[in-house]
């Protein structure tokens, strides 16, 4: 008894001083990843993993998981597929990282196999899909949008805490709406409407409490690009910039905001 909770005291200080250091700093060092896993790894491989994925060791996570985890168990097989975009998601070379996508929609799908309405299977459909569709073409590869979007949409429904849903509906509206609707119903497409894209937008940023830094520029960006509140769009771009880094693209999307501000 004695052991377990010492062993539980060492997890939770380990886990507060991780916690601590990727507020300061989002992606950990060499040794802060090295020191999860030699401490966490073996006894703990869930939480290693969502600490070294918060800390963008998405490799680290993977491997840990794979050595140390049940890859049959839903929890374990969403972490699999949420490292798997993001590793996708980092790499250069965006056709190179198409197996990557294609992994993380076999693991989803196979959570939902045995539960069809786990959000976090679906949310990592919809990430994935649209990044491959985003890879072929949104209109050579109508049916990985319509996986996307309905996806998202069911993301939204089993878990309406999840803002990514919203905005990756917001970003499939725009990306639509882009093009004429000729093409949208050459492709099937008919869904996109121009009303969607703020509306999901805003839904993204009130579900997150305003704290997504992607939300707040694409949203501004959308409305420069409309040449409508434009106060409004200088207000998102502020905020932005005020918020800390959690995601691995929230500094290139603040420089975005840096240069859409020089619109205004």
């Amino acid at each position: 008894m004695k052991t377990a909770r010492a062993s539980l005291a060492a997890l939770l200080v380990i886990l507060l001083a991780a916690v601590l250091t990727v507020e300061a700093s989002p992606r950990l060092s060499d040794a802060q990843a090295a020191q999860i896993i030699d401490s966490l790894a073996a006894t703990h491989p869930v939480a290693a993993a969502d600490l070294l994925s918060t800390g963008w060791r998405h490799a680290d996570a993977v491997s840990v998981l794979e050595t140390h985890a049940d890859t049959t168990d839903a929890g374990v097989l969403w972490r699999l597929a949420r490292s798997r975009i993001d590793i996708g998601e980092a790499m250069e070379d965006q056709d190179a990282a198409e197996p990557q996508y294609e992994l993380a929609i076999d693991e989803a799908n196979r959570i939902l196999t045995v539960n069809e309405n786990e959000p976090e299977a679906h949310i990592r459909i919809a990430t994935a899909s649209g990044r491959v569709a985003l890879l072929k073409g949104p209109f050579s590869a109508a049916g990985l949008v319509k996986d996307t979007y309905r996806h998202a949409h069911l993301a939204a429904a089993e878990a309406d805490s999840m803002p990514v849903a919203y905005y990756i509906l917001g970003r499939t509206h725009r990306t639509l709406m882009a093009k004429s609707g000729l093409a949208r119903r050459l492709a099937g497409l008919t869904f996109a409407s121009d009303d969607s894209i703020a509306f999901y937008f805003k839904k993204a940023l009130h579900v997150a409490n305003g704290k997504m830094i992607q939300a707040r520029v694409e949203y501004a960006d959308y409305l420069i690009e409309q040449g409508i509140l434009q106060d409004e769009a200088r207000a998102q771009l502020d905020a932005a910039l005020e918020l800390p880094l959690r995601d691995e693209h929230d500094e290139a999307a603040q420089e975005k905001a840096r240069k859409l501000l020089t619109k205004l």
